[in-house]
């Protein structure tokens, strides 16, 4: 495919995932992310260069080595996606399964390993949740400060927020700073360089109690499994709504980057802009 069809193709699928997002949730919708998402991963990889770069990268395997939720007895599972709302998704889901099946019938594996791993949870179904991707990295960059994993949030007293933050992007695109908290959100749905063929749904943070509902709903087959999710993500958001902090990386915004933080944040990130429908 030639240059122009190449980019008409993305910016075509950047828009359509757009709309999308914009409406209420429906399973067809959630389906039809994961089906554009595989196209876009595809296309990309296809024209290669810096688009292609999570792609290209030691990245293209992070399903193979992440954390994964999975229920037995119903045979679904959650592939959760760092700083994505991931630990709250996560304890929804345990409580649903067990509810159902009894105490315990939940587990999480740690990444696929061997060929019995893989032909385990091949059959299993799985769904998925991404975030706004500026959003997200200054989660992860705080989350990566607090473990002391190679951020340091003294440096913001010599320079500017924006820089902060570039510095960061920088340290990653160079491999100096490598973890999974900072990671393209694509990657972690990755299995050999394409989306991994047993996820069916994929939904939003900015639109979580609703589209988690409806997935629940239907994975479980239960109705009530939607309202439960509500209710239950309505107590745990409250109970784990985060305390102040004086901590100056606590308080990084979306506003304080510049225009060419925020290039860099697009480009290292490009996946997230063209493939899961975020603006640009």
């Amino acid at each position: 495919m030639h240059g122009r069809r190449r980019r008409t193709f993305l910016a075509a699928t950047c828009l359509f995932l757009t709309k999308l997002s914009s409406a209420q949730p429906s399973l067809v919708e959630l389906r039809r992310r994961v089906t554009a998402l595989s196209s876009c991963v595809s296309e990309l990889t296809q024209q290669g260069g810096n688009a292609g770069w999570v792609i290209h990268s030691h990245l293209q395997n992070v399903f193979t080595h992440g954390e994964l939720h999975l229920c037995p007895p119903a045979r679904v599972g959650y592939i959760h996606i760092f700083k994505s709302a991931g630990t709250t998704i996560a304890s929804t889901f345990h409580y649903l399964c067990d509810k159902r099946f009894g105490a315990n019938s939940t587990f999480v594996k740690m990444g696929v390993q061997t060929n019995a791993d893989r032909l385990h949870i091949k059959d299993y179904r799985y769904f998925s949740f991404v975030r706004k991707p500026d959003e997200r990295l200054l989660s992860a960059i705080y989350e990566v400060h607090l473990r002391n994993k190679g951020i340091d949030g003294h440096e913001l007293e010599t320079m500017s927020p924006s820089n902060f933050v570039k510095s960061v992007l920088l340290r990653q695109l160079n491999d100096s700073l490598v973890n999974t908290h900072l990671f393209p959100q694509v990657t972690f749905l990755l299995e050999s360089g394409k989306v991994v063929p047993s996820l069916v749904y994929l939904g939003r943070v900015e639109n979580l109690s609703d589209e988690l509902a409806a997935i629940v709903s239907e994975m479980f087959k239960d109705r009530t499994a939607g309202t439960e999710a509500k209710q239950y993500l309505l107590h745990h958001l409250k109970r784990s709504r985060p305390q102040a902090s004086p901590d100056p990386v606590a308080h990084l915004k979306v506003t304080d980057m510049r225009h060419d933080t925020k290039a860099l944040l697009m480009g290292t990130y490009i996946t997230a802009y063209v493939c899961l429908g975020y603006a640009l």
